[in-house]
């Protein structure tokens, strides 16, 4: 058939017309060519189907959330003044918007910066158009942004200006790693996230990417998609040059970039070995956290790959590299991962990346932390980090295009806006006075630096917390809880009985409030605490000196760390590395990955291994509960419930699962615990063991330990052969067999109904 061609005509549409752009407008259209009437028939379907009108631009998914959050706050001011929310924004009237940001002013207390409702501005401005497809009138936009920055920021108190931005060199960065290794006394939840902390600096400072570029991104929209570096990101490599020593090198692959997610524009930045400074070589860290996640090819592994012959390897003829394989189920998984709470402890996420969020495990919030342990005047980020690259690029005398695509920038004016830091590093005395330039000593003064001084505090008191807790904010909300709390108990009796009413509802909104603006001040009265430490620091020190005395050290005293690795860790990361104590700093991080320290005794601790148990509780060399000579084979359901929930293979031995009440035989067997134990908690130092009410108890085993179990699972008294199925049953079993009183008188009852004879074991075949 011969080839045709397909004219379109659209018909204009008139943008102040009543008819919108993509209103469903049929196409005019003709078809020069000999083409049967079911293939043209066809092609006027797909042409309908089309609809170029109403093709819009794809949005990243953090813009769409944003987009849906500018929305949901619209929302609940039109339902605060009663008044439908498209007519409202529809109406485009300066007072509406003025009496938003009025009541957005009275109903966030917390937002105090002219920027942040700057940016609300803008979201409301991009919202009218979503809704109408026209932009705010000029005189209504003139008019509200005058007014923010003139009546409403002087009304309200709102701090002009932008944040300082602050940054750190080389320099700096070393001096927190040194205090993160040497000095630092954290206890982590799981000693891999010390070394992936430090890892996460040095990635972010040598490539220059954004911080969920590298884990997974804490903004709206993209928080919990589990996008994040992997493995298969990064590639290691062996550079072996003529007539010099062969160099571990790393590409590592940026997919992330902001506004580049659903483009392909990765760029690949090359990282390679630091000889001098371990500590601040980012090769070693990948390289020991590959090791620890068993990363590496099978066939090179099964051939005796180790630390120690990573420099050991030649290349092939004609190449100077030869590249490091890894295993293919791990290529798709993320270089950094979180910690989670399992039943025996702490261990490492097989799969969930780790997050940038503001929780308590995120780099986010350990860099602060680290920041303010260390003694940094200001808080340590990873920006901070960003814009040192972006001024370094600047001052070398790097292009505009190639800074852009370090940083990830589609504009120059984004880097001089939004990165520039406000302290001028250029020395304009010199250049004045005409004498050789000192910039770098410039620079370096403008540059965050350490204050070490044991004095520094640490976190707030308990005074200091019960001080910061009289903010008037939180005082007024607590007494709309005791007054909200008061109804509840007259109404229902208890607030337990009442917590599906509304009222009920709304006294877990205003709890949940009050927590949270608790943690707000708290946070701010520690920043408060530190500020007039770093102020009065220097002055203490001159007046001291003032007054003939000798100033206090303020040198930290050396740490004797509870870990081994910590230990030769803290010596041998910062001194010149040889191929030998290359595989030695690798091989103690790998081996500090899996362990973690108790809180309180600091004792050295390992996770505990409970597949040996779960395989076959009889062959376990471990005196069972009881004897098994008779079994009363009641009820399968349970047993029934828990292969099927577990995927568990079949057992060719019965599973002891309860034994019903009997007073004395099964105190020769089995030693009582004291009342209001919790048995995955017993005999481990530094955990919460004893409890003072059965209720607490339950929530605490329910919520710490089971949350994370799935299916299953053997007792955690070591010497208990038992399988625990659920919570209840975990209940009952604890209550009967440990006498931990944990289990309620009914589902006790219950369980003993399906004992024939009192002291006769309840068994099941699985």
């Amino acid at each position: 058939m011969a080839p045709f061609q397909i004219q379109c005509q659209y018909r204009d549409v008139d943008k102040n017309s009543e008819n919108e752009l993509g209103s469903g407008d049929e196409l005019d259209f003709e078809i020069d060519s000999d083409v049967s009437d079911t293939e043209l028939q066809e092609l006027r379907q797909e042409l309908k189907k089309l609809e170029p009108r109403k093709v819009q631009r794809e949005l990243a998914d953090a813009t769409l959330a944003l987009q849906k959050m500018n929305m949901e706050r619209w929302e609940r001011y039109c339902e605060h003044i009663r008044k439908d929310l498209i007519k409202q924004l529809k109406k485009c009237q300066t007072e509406a918007f003025m009496l938003f940001f009025v009541w957005y002013r009275k109903s966030h207390l917390r937002a105090k910066r002219l920027d942040t409702y700057e940016s609300i501005w803008k979201g409301l401005r991009q919202l009218f158009y979503d809704q109408t497809r026209k932009v705010v009138n000029d005189d209504v936009g003139k008019l509200i942004s005058n007014w923010l920055h003139g009546k409403f920021c002087d009304d309200n108190g709102l701090i002009r200006g932008m944040r300082q931005k602050h940054v750190i060199g080389h320099q700096g960065l070393y001096e927190a790693l040194y205090y993160h290794w040497k000095f630092d006394i954290e206890i982590f939840p799981l000693e891999r996230e010390r070394v992936q902390l430090a890892a996460v600096l040095l990635f972010s400072a040598y490539t220059g990417s954004r911080l969920g570029a590298i884990i997974e991104s804490g903004c709206a929209g993209i928080r919990g998609t589990n996008a994040a570096l992997l493995y298969k990101d990064v590639k290691l490599r062996l550079l072996r040059t003529p007539g010099e020593e062969p160099l571990l090198i790393l590409e590592v692959t940026i997919r992330l970039d902001k506004g580049k997610r659903k483009r392909s524009q990765p760029k690949t930045i090359t990282l390679y070995e630091n000889p001098s400074c371990p500590a601040m070589c980012a090769v070693v860290h990948f390289a020991a956290l590959a090791f620890a996640d068993n990363a590496f090819h099978p066939r090179l592994v099964s051939e005796g790959l180790t630390v120690h012959s990573l420099h050991s390897f030649s290349c092939p003829d004609g190449r100077i590299t030869i590249d490091f394989s890894f295993k293919d189920e791990i290529l798709d998984t993320p270089v950094f991962r979180r910690s989670i709470q399992t039943i025996d402890g702490v261990s490492v996420d097989p799969h969930k990346a780790l997050s940038a969020n503001s929780s308590a495990n995120s780099i986010s919030y350990q860099s602060r932390r680290l920041g303010q342990r260390a003694g940094f005047d200001y808080p340590l980020t990873p920006y901070a980090l960003r814009r040192e690259v972006g001024t370094e690029c600047t001052d070398n005398g790097i292009s505009d295009i190639q800074r852009n695509q370090i940083l990830g920038h589609a504009k120059s004016e984004t880097f001089f806006k939004h990165y520039l830091s406000q302290r001028v590093v250029v020395d304009v005395q010199a250049i004045f006075l005409g004498h050789t330039s000192r910039s770098d000593l410039i620079k370096e003064i403008g540059k965050l630096f350490l204050r070490r001084d044991f004095n520094l505090p640490k976190a707030l008191t308990d005074i200091q917390k019960k001080h910061a807790h009289d903010h008037n904010d939180i005082l007024k909300l607590e007494q709309k809880k005791t007054a909200l709390k008061l109804e509840l108990k007259c109404e229902f009796g208890t607030i337990a009985k009442g917590s599906s009413s509304l009222k009920g509802i709304e006294y877990k909104k205003l709890n949940n409030k009050i927590n949270a603006l608790k943690i707000c001040v708290e946070r701010e009265a520690f920043e408060k605490l530190l500020q007039d430490f770093h102020s009065t620091a220097d002055l203490d020190h001159m007046v001291a000196q003032l007054r003939g005395e000798e100033p206090a050290s303020s040198m930290l005293a050396p740490v004797e760390h509870v870990l081994e690795e910590r230990r030769r860790l803290a010596e041998d990361l910062f001194l010149p590395v040889t191929d030998s104590s290359f595989a030695k700093i690798v091989e103690s991080m790998a081996s500090l990955c899996v362990r973690f320290e108790e809180r309180g005794c600091r004792t050295a601790t390992e996770p505990h291994n409970i597949s040996s148990r779960m395989a076959d509780p009889l062959e376990h060399g471990e005196p069972p509960i009881a004897s098994i000579e008779s079994f009363a084979t009641v009820d399968y359901t349970m047993a029934a419930k828990a292969a099927q929930i577990s995927n568990a293979p079949a057992l060719s031995k019965p599973i002891i699962l309860a034994q019903a009440y009997s007073g004395t035989n099964l105190s020769k067997v089995q030693k009582s615990l004291p009342p209001l134990t919790c048995l995955f908690c017993y005999g481990k130092p530094g955990r919460k063991q004893l409890f003072a009410r059965k209720d607490v108890l339950r929530k605490y085993c329910r919520f710490k330990h089971f949350q994370y179990q799935i299916g299953a699972f053997p007792c955690p008294i070591s010497s208990c052969n038992s399988i625990i199925l659920d919570p209840d049953h975990f209940s009952n079993h604890a209550t009967i067999a440990h006498k931990s009183n944990l289990g309620t008188r009914a589902s006790i009852m219950r369980l003993e109904e399906h004992t024939t004879k009192p002291g006769q074991l309840v068994s099941f075949v699985v």
